[in-house]
């Protein structure tokens, strides 16, 4: 992945009190929202603390047990990027109550963690694949420094944010955390756009966390 130049966080603040003229209360309230936005676009959902946030962290999911898979030996996983699995069941629910029926799934002899592909992490069945309608996956995902070209992407969909609003006479606090065209990805940038791909999770249904 190429990479650009990154500008920290308060570089970014600094700049917006610059370039638009505004506060960086303002500024803030912006770059949260964005952040937010973003997070949504590249599919990263709550850690098991139920904080929303790219460091690495516990994350379990609840899979249907054919979905994400390419073929019967392959689970893919809804978060990336992944650096351990820690317990995998398989079962389904008994009566509305969700993991009552599970089995624990043992690493290495059922299932091998597959992270030959760092933006498709996978499972892979040694055994075949597990009975029951669903699987439960509690890995660590996240980082533990996030990319600076994600953080620089956040910042410049910030600026650019607040500059077209600027344009348009809508820059007051009211504005900052309210829906506004800076927030839709399909009218952003298609350079950012561009480079946000690579950070992109891939595709799955999880059912419930």
């Amino acid at each position: 992945m190429t990479t650009t130049p990154a500008i920290s966080y308060a570089d970014w603040l600094a700049l917006y009190a610059r370039d638009v003229s505004t506060s960086e209360t303002i500024a803030t309230a912006r770059l949260r929202a964005i952040t937010g936005a973003v997070l949504a676009y590249i599919g990263w959902r709550e850690n098991d603390a139920g904080a929303l946030t790219l460091a690495s962290a516990a994350h379990t999911v609840v899979i249907p047990s054919l979905y994400g898979l390419r073929d019967s030996t392959r689970l893919t996983l809804p978060l990336a990027p992944v650096t351990a699995v820690t317990d995998v069941r398989a079962g389904e629910d008994v009566g509305g109550t969700a993991g009552t029926d599970y089995t624990a799934l043992v690493a290495n002899t059922d299932y091998r963690l597959d992270l030959s592909d760092p933006r498709s992490p996978a499972l892979r069945w040694l055994g075949g694949e597990p009975d029951g309608e669903e699987v439960r996956v509690t890995m660590t995902a996240g980082w533990a420094t996030v990319p600076e070209d994600l953080q620089g992407i956040v910042g410049e969909l910030t600026s650019w944010s607040l500059k077209t609003e600027a344009r348009r006479g809508k820059t007051s606090a009211s504005d900052s955390q309210t829906a506004s065209t800076g927030y839709r990805p399909e009218e952003w940038p298609p350079d950012l756009l561009a480079r946000l791909a690579p950070y992109v999770c891939p595709p799955a249904r999880v059912v419930r966390r």
